[in-house]
């Protein structure tokens, strides 16, 4: 990663755990581990390019990787790293809520997401291309039955609880490198998810512009 893009997705980061940190007074910004997600984010990006030249020799080192495996290469790391630090001595008697119980895992997922946004925002494509592309990623929706299962990102943190995050940890003994590209693909769909979504809004405004001169 170029030294600016790294100092890029790094105020990005602390931008989004400020963020975060802000909701509750019990979380708190460990500002020594937002190098450490720099740090392990080139130790999957290593293991990453294993894998990649296991199925293509004629892939090198400085092959760049697709957004999709940066953007599970970024959630992976934050996990890891743990820049947001949950405070358990300060009001004792109040449980946590799911912010509280989750705050690495949110900000693991939406800086995949800002991954997403980033490097769509510099690809090439017809004018129409850029404005699709210059949306911000949309996620699915889930059906509203009155309780937080209806948020998506609820959803997907589901997926990763303690064993999962185990599995994903390329220093535990049960690491499975096979999950970094699962979570890839999940990325992936939720990729084309959105530029379809901000295609079909694209789409109807031009429906109403014609209809409504």
């Amino acid at each position: 990663m170029k030294p600016e893009t790294k100092e890029k997705f790094k105020n990005e980061m602390i931008r989004e755990i400020k963020q975060i940190t802000s909701k509750s007074k019990r979380l708190l910004f460990e500002e020594k581990n937002i190098d450490l997600v720099f740090i392990y984010y080139n130790k999957y990006r290593e293991i990453i390019h294993k894998m990649m030249k296991k199925e293509n020799e004629d892939i090198n080192s400085d092959k760049k990787m697709d957004s999709h495996k940066m953007a599970s290469a970024f959630l992976c790391s934050i996990i890891k790293a743990k820049p947001i630090h949950f405070n358990a001595n300060y009001n004792k008697d109040e449980l946590p809520d799911f912010l509280e119980r989750t705050p690495n895992k949110q900000l693991g997922f939406t800086f995949a997401l800002y991954t997403l946004e980033t490097f769509n925002n510099s690809r090439n494509g017809t004018s129409e291309e850029q404005l699709i592309l210059k949306n911000d990623i949309k996620v699915p929706d889930c059906i509203n039955n009155g309780d937080n299962d209806s948020e998506y990102i609820v959803h997907f943190l589901k997926l990763l609880d303690d064993k999962t995050i185990e599995l994903l940890d390329f220093e535990n003994h049960k690491f499975d490198k096979n999950l970094i590209f699962y979570m890839s693909h999940i990325f992936f769909l939720i990729d084309k998810y959105s530029y379809y979504y901000n295609f079909s809004s694209l789409l109807k405004n031009k429906i109403k512009k014609y209809e409504n001169p």
